[in-house]
């Protein structure tokens, strides 16, 4: 809580000394229940943690160095920012010392941190957390986004691609559960679906989502919409929704990150025309 003080942007957001009941809480439901803080929750084919993104992680903190953690995943953001800072004081220590060599093997290791380990996911990662909280965590995750913009190479070295999103309507044997699985995976859909979005969407149309992983509820609105009449309308919400994505990411250049956030503009313009197929088929079929 003190260095937190010192942040100008995130002082009037800190909970109130003493309520650290109600702050544990908040942090739970924001970065366990909603948001998952990990790079592979977003870059993993199937939205799972672990897996490259996490294994990377694990061996570029081994090779600078640095323990394992036990409370936290390689790849979650608070460690890789973590051996963020570790670089950040070893590099200040070799052009303290002259050793000028050491320092350009220090940037090369911090332009794969940030670029490949960091910005290659904090796009959606920062829209994500803006949805869930607003506060404090949404707050910091900008600050960090500009911290890493103003540290980043260009990304011509390559960022870790996404998983292919194959047209899947083409396939006769494609269900709900398909199409919700692939709008819930935040790597083919172009960004994270929070549950209580999806529940938002129920109950502004008096659909039941029921409870479950976020594909489950996501095909049990989907589903339910057909029952109530209203799927239509559901699934322009859920056009609109990803259209707002793609306009946070446009609107994220201005933080620096408008070479990060291209590919997830494109990936939720893919969501946005599934969805927008999938209205017109379906109403061609009724």
């Amino acid at each position: 809580m003190p260095a937190l003080q010192q942040v100008e942007a995130l002082r009037p957001l800190l909970p109130e000394a003493g309520d650290d009941d109600a702050a544990a809480a908040e942090h739970h439901r924001v970065l366990a229940l909603e948001v998952s803080p990990h790079a592979s929750a977003f870059l993993h084919p199937e939205g799972l943690l672990g897996g490259a993104s996490a294994g990377a992680a694990a061996d570029l903190r081994r090779r600078v160095g640095l323990a394992e953690r036990a409370d936290l995943d390689a790849d979650h953001a608070a460690s890789l920012l973590q051996v963020l800072a570790w670089l950040q004081g070893a590099e200040a220590d070799a052009i303290a010392d002259g050793q000028s060599d050491i320092e350009g093997r220090l940037q090369v290791v911090r332009g794969e941190l940030v670029g490949r380990h960091l910005l290659a996911w904090w796009p959606p990662f920062l829209v994500s957390l803006e949805d869930a909280d607003g506060g404090l965590y949404a707050a910091a995750a900008r600050l960090a986004g500009q911290l890493l913009a103003s540290l980043a190479d260009p990304p011509e070295s390559g960022l870790p691609p996404l998983p292919p999103a194959p047209p899947i309507l083409d396939d006769a044997r494609t269900g709900l559960a398909h199409i919700a699985r692939r709008l819930s995976t935040p790597a083919l859909a172009g960004g994270l679906l929070p549950s209580h979005r999806v529940r938002e969407l129920g109950r502004a149309h008096g659909v039941p989502s029921g409870f479950g992983k976020r594909w489950q509820v996501l095909e049990n609105l989907v589903a339910g919409s057909v029952r109530h009449g209203c799927r239509d309308a559901v699934l322009a919400d859920l056009d609109a929704l990803f259209g707002g994505w793609q306009e946070r990411y446009r609107e994220l250049g201005e933080l620096g990150l408008g070479m990060w956030s291209a590919r997830w503009h494109e990936r939720a313009g893919q969501s946005r025309a599934l969805v927008q197929r999938a209205r017109v088929e379906s109403a061609a079929v009724e």
